[in-house]
């Protein structure tokens, strides 16, 4: 990690009420845990919440196996999403399948 000091007189925009979009991935694991197959992804926004009730729902609503993305995002001025990554990962293709591989884990 690298940490330097910042002059916020560069912050172009602040959004103290940010949104947040979510996916979360569930599958099923065959062949004794080599190989997955039926990888769904479902979608969503979270308002009117902060960043620990975001991370909350989405690790509550975690299937087993799955995992979950978090994501902080905006919306723009055209209506749509713009995202940043904050924790969590999506199934890697032509990995084993093992569930702990694929925990959205902090």
């Amino acid at each position: 990690m690298q940490a330097r000091e910042f002059d916020d007189r560069r912050i172009s925009k602040t959004d103290d009420r940010p949104s947040y979009f979510v996916e979360q991935w569930s599958w099923e694991v065959v062949d004794d845990g080599r190989r997955i197959r039926d990888l769904t992804c479902a979608t969503y926004t979270l308002s009117d919440c902060d960043v620990l009730e975001a991370l909350e729902w989405a690790e509550s609503r975690r299937s087993e196996p799955g995992s979950f993305v978090l994501h902080a995002a905006t919306w723009t001025n055209q209506g749509f999403l713009e995202t940043l990554w904050l924790t969590g990962s999506p199934p890697e293709q032509g990995s084993s399948g093992s569930a702990r591989e694929h925990r959205g884990d902090r």
